[in-house]
């Protein structure tokens, strides 16, 4: 009779436990109903995502949010799939990470990171998994609140914005043809406070497709030329009027590069040096290319001689149809851009002149790089005569040596943002306010109407 008592206690017992499992199953269940599945809106109709290098397609399953697999088509050094946020954009605004499992069904170790990537100027922020084995599963976890730990003024500087999330980039790098991976719940987790945009934080306009206008930033072609590749970007300021005349700031961008403090695409587009020196009012600004075989190219300087003339040109377009003054512009560059400074900017006499004065951010010439050597960056150092160079954040020996040799009046400044990027240049840090000023100055002194952004 006692062990009967007992057998009926333990069957009660394991019924209670059974239920409380089910129903922490059931909450559970619930509760992954409510994180958003953020590829859902590509689900319904053919994808629009962007291929590069890979296949994407949707695999069949039993029920729930299908995963994607991914297939490389290429031998690259790397590839990815773009998958765009939905029209109004991923209700991201709360929550602290976006992540995703990635599965490796083929027979290499595959290298797998996950970008969610901003607009409006904002940066990026990664996981990389590196080596994942054929048969391993592992999670990819982006912390959407990820910041710069700078020492401008004991502050995190935050690299994204999540109200304004763009995409979410997965890229495989050190591929071969034929490595596969498989992504699957692609959710949001986590509450945190609702996202405040830093006060003085400047956001960059988007490129659009269309025509020029005050306040605008758009993809330009040469005319004549709108069914060529090369492009730049270019941006007329808020305050700008047909017949006034503006200085310019030219800028190139940084080399294609995916790491953990830099997300870099190398195209035009990249850029935000020029609208964080002039706050977007008071000069014009353009995003130029390097040109390589009659295109944009990503990697590397192109080809010098091409890539100077294509900028001479666009600056003639932007003086005849939009005010530009000849002679009065500002070349700069983050990274790749910086050592265009030198390697484009001042590859010969004729392209040299075109500059006021030089800014460059974490690059210089001669180091190199794309078959820089210090030889020819004094040679062209040589060209820049009584014009000034700033520099932000080349702290090494040279360029300062360099320009010192050539004769170069130099400003130095560290913006302390301690990472490789230039985000910057869209607040009011110290270097960043001296950058303003010594633009106003250097393009005030040719005779043009700048003031103080």
């Amino acid at each position: 009779m006692k062990l009967a008592t007992l057998g009926i206690i333990l069957w009660a017992s394991a019924c209670a436990l059974a239920a409380d499992h089910a129903a922490e199953r059931t909450v559970m269940a619930e509760s992954d109903a409510t994180e958003p599945h953020l590829l859902a809106h590509l689900q319904t109709r053919t994808p629009q995502w962007e291929e590069r290098g890979l296949k994407a397609e949707w695999l069949a399953t039993g029920g729930g949010p299908p995963p994607v697999r991914l297939t490389v088509t290429t031998r690259e050094f790397s590839c990815w799939l773009i998958a765009p946020a939905p029209k109004g954009g991923w209700p991201l605004g709360t929550s602290s990470t976006v992540e995703a499992d990635v599965h490796n069904p083929g027979k290499n170790p595959v290298n797998v990171m996950m970008w969610v990537v901003a607009s409006r100027g904002w940066d990026a922020v990664p996981d990389i998994q590196e080596s994942i084995q054929p048969g391993e599963t592992r999670r990819l976890k982006c912390h959407v609140r990820e910041g710069w730990r700078d020492s401008f003024g004991a502050k995190t500087t935050p690299k994204i914005d999540p109200h304004l999330v763009k995409q979410i980039q997965i890229v495989l790098w050190k591929t071969q043809e034929g490595d596969r991976v498989e992504l699957s719940n692609l959710v949001a987790k986590g509450i945190e406070p609702e996202f405040q945009k830093p006060a003085e934080r400047l956001e960059v306009p988007d490129m659009e497709e269309g025509v020029p206008a005050a306040g605008r930033r758009v993809r330009f072609r040469l005319e004549g030329e709108e069914d060529k590749e090369p492009y730049s970007v270019l941006y007329l300021p808020a305050d700008w009027k047909a017949g006034g005349r503006y200085p310019v700031v030219a800028e190139y961008p940084a080399d294609r590069f995916f790491h953990w403090s830099c997300y870099s695409t190398g195209r035009p587009e990249q850029g935000v040096i020029g609208y964080g020196m002039t706050k977007g009012r008071g000069a014009i600004w353009v995003c130029l290319p390097f040109i390589k075989d009659g295109a944009v190219t990503e990697n590397g300087f192109g080809d010098g001689d091409a890539t100077a003339e294509y900028a001479l040109r666009v600056l003639a377009a932007i003086a005849a149809r939009f005010g530009g003054e000849p002679g009065n512009a500002v070349l700069t560059g983050f990274s790749r851009g910086a050592m265009a400074c030198w390697y484009v900017g001042l590859r010969n006499d004729r392209v040299a002149s075109a500059w006021r004065g030089f800014h460059a951010v974490q690059g210089y010439d001669g180091g190199g790089w794309g078959g820089s050597t210090r030889a020819d960056a004094l040679e062209r150092s040589m060209r820049i005569g009584n014009r000034e160079f700033f520099l932000t954040d080349n702290f090494k020996e040279e360029p300062a040596r360099m320009l010192g040799e050539a004769g170069v009046k130099t400003v130095s400044v560290r913006s302390g943002l301690g990472a490789h990027g230039a985000a910057m240049f869209l607040d009011d840090r110290p270097s960043t306010v001296a950058v303003r000023d010594w633009f106003c100055r250097v393009t005030a002194a040719a005779g043009s109407p700048a003031t103080e952004p």
